[in-house]
């Protein structure tokens, strides 16, 4: 049965006027008759039906955006789209690499003599196996993030040479001292190796699961393992600066007033960060030295330096999703 709706006649404005409106003028006289439209009525009865007017339904995300809950809406680029699924697969990867590191750990500190617990250690190593793999897939099509700055950066490059040359290029901009200038190239040379080494990771991936030839993945490894040495060595180098920076500005603070102390605050933060970014690139720095100088002294030095970079990885990822 259609529900029934009923109007109460003395509320409503539309009849409880009607009887004093003045009569309808038609015919040709109508078009320049001002009397029904300048009528106090006639104007009152448009009024109330102004504010009684029903409008179209808005959508749950306009109502909140005309609520203030959201920001303005705004379409989003690409480059913004792959950057946030990076972001949420980077949270994944560091969860995966903390017990695929706390497995191999594991592994070494109590089943070193597989005699022991032979299905057990059997089942961990599988684990650390997988999970290997597992990294290695949920970070596949990496590159696509770096390309955009690599990109830009390339055509900035061929704009400034076209324009004043290599050597002016190059050179050292006046106003910049050489501490600032070398830690710029270094990181733009930075972008460039981080973009490649994605891209061997990705070719040694599809390797190791099959989709290309083993014999991919053995020609990726090593260059893999050398690029991710590199860019960890400027990233180390770049992080121990930023440290430093961040010390002087602490110190240059004078005075206990609340914007100062404000400000303290901020940057005893930042640099509590950096600091944990240190642990972690020191333990990347090391876990990769280990293949690339052909070690072979401890089979737990990886295992305990991965842990560690995963551990340091975690927090910080963690820290900064509570924090934001």
């Amino acid at each position: 049965m259609e529900p029934s709706y009923s109007t109460n006649d003395s509320t409503d404005p539309f009849l409880s006027m009607s009887s004093s409106l003045p009569p309808a003028v038609v015919g040709p006289e109508a078009k320049d008759n001002d009397t029904l439209k300048n009528h106090p009525w006639t104007t009152e009865r448009a009024k109330v039906a102004a504010e009684t007017e029903i409008s179209p339904p808005i959508s749950p995300k306009q109502h909140a955006h005309q609520a203030g809950f959201v920001e303005p809406l705004q379409d989003k680029t690409a480059t913004q789209i792959i950057r946030e699924i990076s972001d949420l697969v980077d949270g994944r990867d560091k969860t995966v690499k903390v017990i695929q590191y706390f497995a191999k750990v594991f592994l070494w500190l109590f089943l070193s003599n597989p005699k022991q617990s032979e299905l057990l250690a059997s089942r961990i190593k599988a684990l650390a196996k997988q999970f290997s793999t597992t990294r290695k897939v949920l970070r596949l099509g990496h590159f696509i993030d770096p390309m955009a700055t690599v990109l830009h950066m390339g055509a900035v490059l061929v704009h400034n040479v076209q324009k004043q040359g290599w050597k002016s290029t190059l050179a050292r901009k006046p106003d910049a001292s050489w501490r600032n200038t070398v830690r710029e190239r270094l990181g733009d040379m930075n972008n460039a190796i981080g973009f490649v080494q994605d891209i061997s990771d990705d070719i040694y991936c599809l390797g190791v699961i099959g989709v290309l030839d083993r014999s991919f993945a053995d020609k990726a490894e090593p260059w893999s393992n050398r690029l991710w040495m590199v860019g960890v060595s400027i990233d180390l180098h770049e992080n121990l600066q930023s440290i430093w920076d961040v010390k002087q500005q602490i110190k240059a603070l004078q005075g206990e007033d609340e914007k100062v102390v404000a400000q303290r605050a901020k940057l005893e933060n930042k640099l509590h960060w950096l600091q944990v970014t240190t642990v972690k690139l020191s333990g990347d720095f090391l876990f990769c030295a280990y293949d690339n100088l052909h070690c072979s002294f401890s089979d737990g030095f990886q295992a305990v330096t991965g842990f560690i970079s995963g551990l340091a990885g975690a927090y910080k990822f963690v820290g900064k999703l509570v924090e934001a």
